[in-house]
């Protein structure tokens, strides 16, 4: 068992370090929170469980699975964020590169989208 919690705390804590250092959003970086309180957990609890208490070793085993995939979900969702969020600023900086008032030629035919395309 206690091989099991040293796996478990190197697992939660590589998942805290890569969610804090690779998210883009303050509400992701929290989020690494919940791994690296449970690998605190995990070293006040180290070597506690036997063998006899199969049952809470097996509901344990996944409710860490749990936090990992939570994690790795919550990851994805702040990736696709960051992505809306530089199509948006790109496509405002096209709009605005093609309402400026000192643009020369028709609102129509914007020289910055006809030199894109």
């Amino acid at each position: 068992m206690l091989v099991l919690s040293m796996i478990s705390m190197v697992a939660m804590a590589a998942m805290a370090v890569y969610v804090y250092f690779s998210a883009h959003f303050a509400s992701t970086r929290q989020m690494a929170l919940v791994p690296l309180m449970a690998c605190g957990m995990e070293l006040l609890a180290m070597g506690l469980l036997s063998a006899q208490f199969v049952l809470v070793t097996v509901l344990l085993c996944a409710l860490r699975v749990g936090i990992l995939l939570c994690c790795v979900a919550e990851l994805r969702r702040d990736r696709a964020r960051q992505r809306r969020r530089q199509r948006q600023r790109a496509s405002l900086a096209r709009q605005m590169a093609c309402t400026d008032p000192l643009c020369e030629v028709p609102a129509g035919k914007c020289a910055v989208h006809s030199a894109v395309a």
